[in-house]
Parts: C-alpha cells; sequence; structure tokens
C-alpha cells in the first residue's frame, strides 16, 4: 500500500487548491476542468500501470514499453501545442526589399543600425542577407574592437548586440564589404529646390488655400510670396484637408522686393505621400502675390544614396564600399593585434591600396612598394566552409577576403598551402604572385576534428560495451 500513496495524496493536494483558491471563479473553472480531468486520467493511468506490475500481471520485460508509450504521450500531449512548429515564412513573409538585397549579383554585406531597425538582429539570416549587424553572445574581440573604432565609441549595445550607428559612413565599414544601409528612417542630405507650385496673377487677401502635387519626400521649406504685416502661420494638411501633419509662423518679409518668405518645417517622411493641401493664415493687411510668378516655391532635402525603398524601409548604397575581394600592392607588418588596429585607424582612407597584416604564425611575405596595377579579382564560388577566388595580376600583391579571419581557415593557392594573414586585424589576406591563380579557401578547425575524434571514441566505447553485454547475456542463457 506504501507504493500507491502518491497517487491518493496528489488528488487531495489539487481539490484543496480547487476549494481554497479557484473552485469558486466560473471562467477559471471552465479552463482547469478539462486539464484537472487530463491529469486525473494519467495520474489514474500511471498507478494502473504500477498496480499490474506489482500484481504480476504484467510482465517485467514488458512494464518498461508502456511506461516509454505512456511516457511519450504524455509529453506529446502536452508539448504539440506548447512548442509549435510553423512555416518560416509565415514569420517572415518574402517581402520587396528582401527581394531587392537578393538579387543583386554582387557579394556584399549589409549593415542595420538601432534606430530605424529595419531587420531585427539575427532575422538576415532567414534570407540569408550577410549582415554586419547582429546578435552573437560570444563576438570575436578583434571585430568588437574594429568596429568600436569605426563608432568612434562603444557599438556593442545590450552587451551582445553589434549595431553601429554613427560610424556607418566610415571608411573602417568600406573594407567589410558593407555596400548597403537598411533602416527605416530617411537620412536627409541637402536642401534641393523642388519645384515651382500653383499660379496667383495678383495679390489676394488671406486666408488662401493651395494643393501642392508631386512633392518629394524630405518637404522642408516652402517659400510663399506675401506682403503686410503681423504674423502669418503656414499650416500642411493632408490632401482632404483633415489632417495636419505640420505648421510654420513667419513675419512677411519686407526686405525683399517680391516678399519672398520662407517657413521651414521638419522634413517630410516618404510614406506621408505627394499631394498636400496648404493653409496660408495671416493676421493685419497681408495679401498673396504672383504677377507670373508661382504661389509657393517648395525646397526638399534629398536623400543621398537611396536606391531602393518600400513602406517605411529604405536601402541606400554606400559610397566607397570595396568588394568582397580586392587586391592591393603594399603590406604593412604590424607585432600585435593593437599595434595592427592602430595602424588601420591610421590609414583608414586608403585600405584599397595598403593592408596591415598580422604574421599569425607564417613566414613574413615579401616587402612591396609599388603603385597598384592591372587587377581582376572575383569570388568564383562561395559556400559556408569553402569559398574560391580568381585573381589575374599583372605584378604581385595581396588579395584580400573581406571575411571574418579564425583559427582554422586555411588557404591554398593554385592547389597548394600558402600562408594565410589575419588582414586589417579582422579580414583575411594572401601573398599571390604575378599572373593568373586560384586562392581556395577552407575552414577546418582543429577543435572540430578533436571533438570529432572524441565523439568517435566514445561512441565505439558505447557499441563495444553494449555488445559486450549483449554476447554475456546470450551465453547466460545458454547456460
Amino acid at each position: 500500500a506504501a507504493a500507491y500513496w502518491p497517487f491518493l495524496i496528489l488528488p487531495l493536494i489539487v481539490a484543496v487548491y480547487l476549494v481554497f483558491y479557484r473552485a469558486k471563479v466560473a471562467e477559471t473553472w471552465t479552463y482547469l476542468g478539462p486539464q484537472l480531468a487530463l491529469f486525473l486520467l494519467w495520474l489514474g493511468g500511471s498507478a494502473l500501470l504500477i498496480w499490474l506490475l506489482r500484481s504480476k500481471r504484467l510482465p517485467l520485460r514488458w512494464m518498461a514499453a508502456f511506461c516509454v508509450i505512456w511516457l511519450t504521450a504524455d509529453l506529446f500531449r502536452f508539448g504539440y501545442t506548447y512548442n509549435p512548429v510553423t512555416a518560416v515564412s509565415d514569420l517572415y513573409p518574402p517581402n520587396g526589399t528582401t527581394s531587392f538585397l537578393q538579387a543583386d549579383p554582387e557579394p556584399y554585406r549589409m549593415v542595420t543600425p538601432p534606430q530605424g531597425l529595419a531587420y531585427p538582429p539575427n532575422s538576415s539570416l532567414v534570407p540569408r542577407l550577410a549582415n554586419l549587424s547582429g546578435y552573437e553572445p560570444g563576438i570575436p574581440r578583434e571585430l568588437v574592437a574594429y568596429v568600436n573604432a569605426a563608432e568612434e565609441g562603444e557599438a556593442v549595445r545590450f552587451e551582445r548586440k553589434l549595431q553601429p550607428l554613427a560610424g556607418l559612413n566610415s571608411p573602417l565599414l568600406d573594407a567589410l564589404n558593407v555596400k548597403y544601409l537598411v533602416t527605416s528612417e530617411d537620412r536627409w542630405g541637402e536642401p534641393q529646390a523642388q519645384g515651382a507650385q500653383p499660379l496667383v496673377e495678383a495679390w489676394v487677401p488671406l486666408p488662401q488655400e493651395m494643393l501642392l502635387t508631386e512633392v518629394d519626400a524630405g518637404l522642408q521649406r516652402l517659400d510663399i510670396p506675401l506682403r503686410g504685416t503681423g504674423e502669418v502661420t503656414v499650416r500642411v494638411l493632408s490632401a482632404d484637408g483633415n489632417f495636419e501633419f505640420a505648421h510654420a509662423t513667419a513675419v512677411p518679409n519686407e526686405s525683399d522686393p517680391g516678399g519672398w518668405t520662407s517657413f521651414f518645417i521638419n522634413p517630410f517622411p516618404a510614406e506621408w505621400g505627394d499631394t498636400f493641401m496648404v493653409r496660408v493664415e495671416g493676421e493685419g493687411e497681408v495679401g498673396q502675390r504672383a504677377d507670373s510668378l508661382t504661389a509657393v516655391h517648395t525646397f526638399a532635402l534629398g536623400r543621398p544614396g537611396l536606391v531602393y525603398e518600400e513602406g517605411k524601409t529604405r536601402v541606400y548604397l554606400r559610397d566607397g564600399y570595396l568588394p568582397r575581394a580586392y587586391f592591393v600592392p603594399r603590406a604593412i607588418v604590424a607585432d600585435d593585434a593593437q599595434a595592427a588596429l592602430t595602424a588601420v585607424v591610421a590609414q583608414q582612407e586608403i585600405l584599397d591600396e595598403s593592408v596591415v597584416l598580422e604574421l599569425m604564425g607564417q613566414a613574413r611575405p615579401p616587402a612591396l612598394d609599388h603603385a597598384a596595377g592591372s587587377a581582376q579579382i572575383a569570388v568564383a564560388e562561395s559556400r559556408l566552409n569553402d569559398v574560391t577566388v580568381t585573381a589575374s595580376l599583372d605584378q604581385p600583391g595581396f588579395v584580400v577576403l573581406a571575411d571574418a579571419y579564425y583559427p582554422g581557415w586555411q588557404a591554398f593557392l593554385d592547389g597548394q598551402p600558402a600562408p594565410l594573414y589575419r588582414a586589417n586585424s579582422v579580414t583575411r589576406a594572401v601573398f599571390v604572385p604575378a599572373g593568373e591563380h586560384v586562392i581556395h579557401y577552407q575552414f577546418r578547425p582543429l577543435d572540430f576534428y578533436s571533438g570529432a575524434l572524441v565523439s568517435g571514441v566514445a561512441w565505439t566505447a558505447v557499441l563495444a560495451l553494449l555488445l559486450w553485454y549483449w554476447l554475456r547475456g546470450r551465453k547466460t542463457a545458454d547456460v
């Protein structure tokens, strides 16, 4: 009887819970009722299995099988809704921005800053877009130091998220093959005269309303011809006049013969549309004039580098980015990681002409000091642990691959092992003679093979032990 006491006390605990805590709440009982019924069902089934075993109605060799089946059924009943499985496309549906980025045939990286976050950290892995920004519990210290140097501050946020912001235009990011900036924020440039709006033919009293059409994103300034005394307020409304987006107040410019007065507002995002109603309200004797001029001149802030936008997402092309693989004619050898980073920062404007190398136990490369010649570099094939680069050079130099240097990467030049240097603190470089060559990179980390060896030995030992027990059991049965 002692073996059955848990099956008696558990229902008692449930009963006390129902009576003193939740039993009087009908809404709660609607949820708890079926759950408690299932609990009692599985509890009763477990008690039945124990009773069958103790009463010798169930052979011991069948008990283990029934227990496994019973536990599997119980865990499946709990887990199949607790850990749902759904299609990736339900969480990350295809969109125009992803399609645009995937259509670029050139190998590249992008960056997504923390402000105006378009891709939450690591979500760009789903469409297989290479992103400098991301979430990583263990970020290599060399990469953190490098991006911090570009940021001129701290680029790691919440201890684990690498997301540069102030350094988005740094040449250090150019050397990492960062081609696109993807954000949900507009990045404004200098004001640009956009165009002229509706004609008026004489001074007319205020207030007046005018419709602005074909307005570019970044609308930031309205010039309107005014005369009179007192303040004038310009309100920018939705096309139907029901919603106000911005307003500005100014005094008519009496020093300008045409009375042109400038009104400044915060720049408009693209999703606000391109057609607006402008309402001009004034105090005192104020008029509006054209005399063969236009009623409004509009000025918008440009968005330099904008190559694609969809909804609130903008894709900007970063000027000056370097290809994923490129040639440099000169190299500087640094003694340690700190000296290398210092040298990289010092010559960040000419990283397409000179590379900073750390030997990492490799032979010292030849000393070169000549101008860049003709070089054709291409990434022929790129897989998870293998990258192939072709090079056609008219002079010797260094081929830099803007991929992370990490222990375990090996380089082969025309099929023969070649020294692989850490380049510019974080990437890889190989010395290549003049001529036509193929450079093959392979990731073969020693710790992986060591772990595989240990796992193989352990599995062999387990299988040998199981075989020994099986043979021993057969021998005992024969006796």
